[in-house]
């Protein structure tokens, strides 16, 4: 049975509520839910903390996928180009990783994946300590290539490649030259990796640990959004962002969560 869902709760041009109720026999962890019928026979089961369908026999709870931003590394502090240039966590970074992986631990995960880069590894392992996981390495959320760019200033790219470099700054989308990997491939197999981990995982909750050129043009392809759209949005480095797959859609419900990093995280 297709049963497509109202976003609101209290739709009754799409529910019809038939009951209030206790669940704790059900979901141990909801003191209560509100029970309502589609019309047509879809029932739902709307908890406190998230959504439940039922399809006759059938049970799927909603997906949740972390997306979180390595630590700061030594490209970031020397405002270098990085791509695929292995720089390590400094420090600071080292430092936000740890607070990171502290408030890792209220998500529930059952696994983690990570970008095969230092800097998105070790940030992987202080997560996997604190929540009993050993972090797993997928290819698809690897970093963009920037060919000649990596390990490069800043000021020595716009130097050597006046061309490009205006167009990185303006319209990274539509920038091609050797050695690059255009946003567009960057984008797809970022998603296709994303949609094989969420069946992998379907109502349970995992994290991806890898850069903001494999976020920004994920949460974009979620989220249908068109270029140019990559210098539209900010990503703190150990910053955490989290889509939801609710069975028929990924949708966005935080962006660039950083309040860990305050000081009493220290």
């Amino acid at each position: 049975m297709n049963c497509p869902y109202s976003n609101s709760f209290f739709d009754t041009g799409h529910l019809t509520l038939d009951a209030v109720l206790t669940v704790n026999s059900l979901l141990k962890t909801a003191p209560f839910a509100i029970l309502a019928r589609q019309n047509g026979g879809c029932w739902y089961l709307f908890r406190l903390d998230r959504i439940v369908f039922f399809d006759k026999y059938k049970i799927m709870e909603e997906t949740k996928i972390y997306l979180i931003r390595h630590g700061e590394s030594a490209g970031n502090k020397e405002n270098k180009m990085r791509g695929r240039h292995d720089f390590p966590l400094t420090e600071e970074g080292k430092r936000q990783a740890k607070a990171l992986a502290l408030v890792s631990k209220e998500w529930d995960l059952s696994a983690i994946f990570t970008s095969p880069l230092i800097r998105a590894r070790k940030t992987a392992e202080y997560i996997g300590g604190e929540c009993g996981l050993t972090s797993e390495i997928d290819m698809g959320f690897h970093n963009i290539k920037l060919g000649e760019w990596e390990g490069k200033s800043k000021q020595w790219i716009a130097e050597n490649f006046p061309e490009e470099w205006r167009l990185w700054e303006t319209n990274p989308e539509e920038l091609v030259f050797p050695g690059f990997e255009p946003l567009s491939q960057v984008q797809n197999r970022a998603y296709e990796a994303l949609v094989k981990r969420t069946e992998e995982f379907k109502g349970r909750n995992f994290c991806i640990v890898t850069h903001r050129a494999i976020i920004k043009p994920l949460i974009a392809k979620v989220l249908e959004i068109k270029s140019p759209y990559y210098w539209k949005v900010r990503m703190a480095t150990a910053s955490y962002s989290r889509i939801v797959f609710d069975g028929n859609m990924y949708y966005l419900d935080l962006f660039n969560e950083v309040k860990h990093l305050a000081k009493e995280y220290k």
